[in-house]
């Protein structure tokens, strides 16, 4: 009947060229395992330690609106995010639990892939550092601030 599939609406697509990722309550490939607090983080800070930085149309998402959002609002999208059933996708690894061991950190810097070194070096180390954990703090993006 030419209607959209609403079956798989949160277990993530393509988007505007962005993969927008499973945000069911699927513990593997969802949100699912991740805690209220990292939840929060991501939707009002674009970032959760450990789990990811929104980029894309969900970054312009949270800078353009949902930074702005009271605590109470994004207190109910979390608590509606965990009442959407899980749905496993198997088209995307497991995120990654720990960061990158130091032994690797400084394998990278020592120059085993030199233009991929200069690339990261340029392009991310200064938010991610070279172990992969960003070094900026929840506090010093804050939605008040809007930086």
């Amino acid at each position: 009947m030419q209607a959209l599939d609403q079956r798989e609406k949160f277990a993530g697509t393509v988007q505007s060229g962005w993969r927008a990722y499973n945000i069911t309550s699927d513990r593997n490939s969802g949100v699912g395992a991740w805690s209220e607090a990292d939840l929060e983080h991501y939707l009002s800070l674009g970032h959760a330690d450990g789990r990811g930085t929104a980029t894309g149309p969900m970054g312009e998402a949270v800078d353009h609106s949902l930074r702005y959002l009271t605590q109470g609002d994004v207190t109910a999208m979390v608590a509606y995010l965990r009442s959407v059933s899980g749905i496993a996708t198997s088209d995307l690894t497991l995120p990654k639990a720990v960061p990158a061991p130091a032994s690797y950190a400084q394998g990278l810097a020592a120059g085993a892939d030199s233009r991929g070194r200069a690339v990261y070096a340029g392009a991310c180390a200064g938010c991610h550092d070279w172990t992969g954990v960003s070094r900026r703090s929840p506090m010093q993006r804050s939605p008040a601030s809007g930086r």
